[in-house]
């Protein structure tokens, strides 16, 4: 099945039928079509050229692309039991998480604790 040269990008009904008149009837002839043939038709640059026939592969691309069946496999979805392992192990990371913060805190803590006091001097004898 041919695909009309108005559906691809950058082709308007005027310059559809410009292409028809030099022989491009489908987006598969343009496709397969050389940037310099292109050349030829007038109104056609090497920049148009180039861009009407990536235009027209693509085009061309997507249209094979959406009639193929697909061949992937349907998803599952999870099972219960799979769910809620990944909660426990959410529950235990965020725990092992809060140990963690806590026992930052208390070593912190005892730190600034040890720098705060400051060291006893030593007193020598009294004097009489």
């Amino acid at each position: 099945m041919a695909t009309p040269v108005s559906k691809v990008s950058g082709i308007g009904p005027h310059t559809a039928n410009v292409l028809l008149e030099h022989g491009y009837s489908s987006a598969e002839s343009l496709a397969k079509t050389k940037i310099v043939d292109l050349t030829r038709v007038p109104g056609f640059g090497m920049a148009r050229a180039r861009k009407v026939i990536a235009a027209a592969q693509a085009l061309i691309k997507t249209i094979k692309s959406d009639s193929a069946p697909s061949r992937k496999k349907p998803k599952k979805g999870k099972s219960a039991k799979q769910k809620a392992g990944k909660k426990k192990d959410k529950k235990s990371k965020k725990k092992a998480k809060a140990k963690k913060t806590t026992e930052k805190k208390q070593s912190l803590k005892t730190k600034k604790k040890k720098e705060a006091k400051p060291k006893k001097k030593k007193k020598g004898a009294k004097k009489k």
